[in-house]
Formats: structure tokens, C-alpha cells, sequence
């Protein structure tokens, strides 16, 4: 007798041939079914590495894109504010040229000794303060703001105060409306 040197405690059953054929059948499927998994499952996979790739690279502009628009956003206030300031700039210069003609006036009706102050006020009316020593040095004074008056150089002049102190300084504050 031959012996059977090989191990195998389980024993091959064999199986009827309409079974046989069934298993084949059954084997085939499930290769085909496990080709098919491995192949969806490779494609939803790469579908999902571009979609991650692509989501990321959405992010990264969205974030760069962020930071552009707060930047300009900061560079356009400037330029609005540098604008504004621009006008109030050019409003003061334009002024100023208007304003250095009535105060070269007022230096020549009243010269500096005698011109204290002068400044204008919210109504853009001139306030003039006036001192001279003796009250008779103040009337040509008064006598060239009533000339300009009728030269339709200033408007309205007002005495705003006057007086004279122990010394005998006379002290006036007159206010007028230059025509610039």
C-alpha cells in the first residue's frame, strides 16, 4: 500500500457537478465584484485627492485674496483721507492769499506799535485791536477805516470797545468785514 505522507486533516469533499458549476459561477462574481470595489474605490479616492488638492488651493487664494482687499481697503482710506486733507489744504491757501491782502492793509492804516492784535473770527470778520498813545493819533486812524468804508474795501466796521487808562493810552477793538 502507499502510504500518504502528507498531513491534511481535512479531508476534499467533492461536490456534485451542478454545484460545482454554481460555485464557479459564484467565484467568478465575486472576483469581478471585488475588481469592481477595488476600482470604484480607487476612483472616489483620486476624485477625493483632487477635490482636497482643489479646495486647498481655493483656500489659499481666498486667504490671499483677503488680505489684498484689507490691504487696498487700508491704501483707499488713506487716499480719501490724503484727498480731504488735500481740499481743506488748497481752502487755506486760497485764504491765506485773500487774507494777507487785508492784513497788509490793516499794517498800513494802523503800523505794527500801534496794531496789537489782529484775528478773525467764526463769521470771518477781522477783529482789530488798536492802541496808540494820545487819543489824537487814533483819529487818522479812524479816518482810513471810514476811507476803505467808502471805497467798499471793508463792510460794517464796528467800534467793538474803546478806552483810555490812567496813562493816557487809547485802546480800541473795531470789527470789520474785509471785501476780498
Amino acid at each position: 500500500m502507499e502510504e500518504n505522507r502528507s498531513i491534511n486533516l481535512i479531508t476534499q469533499t467533492k461536490i456534485p457537478g451542478s454545484l460545482s458549476h454554481l460555485i464557479g459561477n459564484l467565484q467568478k462574481t465575486t472576483v469581478t465584484g471585488l475588481t469592481i470595489f477595488v476600482i470604484v474605490s480607487l476612483l472616489v479616492g483620486g476624485v477625493y485627492a483632487v477635490l482636497r488638492l482643489r479646495l486647498t488651493t481655493l483656500t489659499s487664494a481666498r486667504d490671499r485674496l483677503r488680505s489684498q482687499i484689507t490691504a487696498q481697503a487700508e491704501a483707499e482710506a488713506l487716499l480719501v483721507a490724503l484727498k480731504q486733507r488735500g481740499i481743506i489744504v488748497g481752502k487755506i491757501i486760497q485764504d491765506q492769499i485773500h487774507w494777507g491782502s487785508t492784513l497788509s492793509r490793516m499794517t498800513e492804516i494802523a503800523p505794527p506799535p500801534a496794531l496789537s492784535s489782529i484775528a478773525v473770527d467764526a463769521k470771518r470778520r477781522v477783529v482789530a485791536t488798536i492802541q496808540t498813545n494820545t487819543t489824537e493819533e487814533m483819529f487818522p486812524i479812524l479816518a482810513e477805516i471810514l476811507t476803505d468804508t467808502e471805497n467798499k474795501k471793508i463792510l460794517s466796521p464796528q467800534v467793538s470797545s474803546f478806552g483810555i487808562d490812567k496813562e493816557g493810552i487809547s485802546r480800541l477793538v473795531i470789527t470789520f468785514i474785509p471785501v476780498l
